[in-house]
């Protein structure tokens, strides 16, 4: 399959899609922040344009959205010493397995280390073997809003596991 991958910003009609998966992917993690889908397309309008974080991609074939990720300063609140984070990494269940989530988080990645990052972060309920194909390695697991997740990392550094 050939698509492509771009900032939000080039794209802002997808908003309205991407709020609504995520809303409905995730509003069990966030309850008190994101409990309405007009607040999850606000706050992806405030992060479309911007160069430094947030950032979001959107990836997308002749019109139809793929997929999304994000490259955000936080993304769990029991662990703000912790930074940069992929967040928001969504491909609908008739797209997956065909790369779009691999090179959405190999965009992510590319992007946080232009940014000056050696390290990044993730969390996760269900996907630590993909990550772990990815390169990333689990530092430790915890209940997260009533959810067992796995926190990951990635070194950017050259070289580095």
């Amino acid at each position: 399959m050939h698509f492509k991958i771009d900032r939000l910003v080039k794209y802002p009609g997808l908003i309205p899609v991407l709020a609504k998966w995520h809303h409905r992917q995730w509003q069990h993690l966030n309850p008190e922040s994101y409990d309405e889908q007009a607040r999850r397309e606000d706050y992806l309008r405030a992060t479309a344009d911007t160069t430094s974080l947030p950032q979001m991609l959107v990836a997308h074939i002749n019109g139809h959205t793929l997929g999304s990720a994000r490259l955000i300063n936080n993304d769990m609140d029991t662990h703000p010493e912790l930074a940069p984070w992929l967040a928001s990494l969504y491909v609908p269940p008739d797209f997956r397995h065909h790369g779009v989530a691999t090179r959405l988080i190999t965009e992510i990645e590319k992007i946080a280390k232009q940014l000056g990052f050696d390290q990044i972060y993730l969390f996760t309920e269900d996907k630590t073997e993909m990550y772990s194909k990815l390169g990333w390695n689990e530092l430790f697991r915890e209940k997260y809003y009533g959810e067992e997740v796995s926190v990951m990392t990635k070194s950017l550094l050259e070289g580095n596991p």
